[in-house]
């Protein structure tokens, strides 16, 4: 039952954000949908009820400000007795080719039927274009949803430089 829930388990690397290319410290936040490609968990030996899982997934992310950027989403997951630590990584690409790349890292816990809940933080790494010098930090919460996707909210802070 446990991989029918992390087969279709989009781990909500939930690192979207808001941007409108403005230089200096602005608010971000927003609401994203990860579709799952590929999930693959396996048993660790000798550790009742302990998995661990890699997983890829496409998002549609959009910032309460309107604007909407595509993601791909590569992360892991390692979970004992339905809960454990979520990590990953996510390139967002923007309508005017800008990208930008963030990390994020949090905790997942299996809640009922639907599956886990997840909350963590996120960073941003790089970026290109209108992004590049981009710092952002904030935090992330979703939760798998019937069907299989998962949608979540974000909220933190994003720099330009001047």
């Amino acid at each position: 039952m446990i991989y029918h829930r992390l087969g279709a388990l989009t781990i909500a690397g939930a690192v979207v954000f808001s941007f409108s290319a403005h230089a200096g410290e602005q608010p971000q936040k927003g609401r994203y949908i990860n579709i799952p490609e590929e999930t693959k968990c396996t048993k660790v030996e000798g550790e009742k009820g302990h998995i661990v899982c890699t997983y890829m997934m496409t998002s549609v992310a959009v910032s309460d400000d309107g604007e909407m950027r595509k993601r791909s989403v590569v992360g892991f997951l390692d979970l004992t007795n339905g809960q454990g630590p979520v990590q990953g990584h996510i390139v967002s690409t923007l309508a005017d080719g800008s990208t930008f790349a963030s990390t994020f890292e949090g905790e997942g816990k299996i809640e009922g039927d639907r599956g886990p809940v997840m909350s963590g933080t996120y960073r941003c790494v790089s970026g290109t274009e209108r992004f590049a010098g981009i710092e952002c930090k904030g935090t992330f919460t979703s939760q798998r949803q019937e069907g299989g996707f998962s949608q979540g909210t974000y909220e933190g802070t994003m720099t330009l430089p001047d």
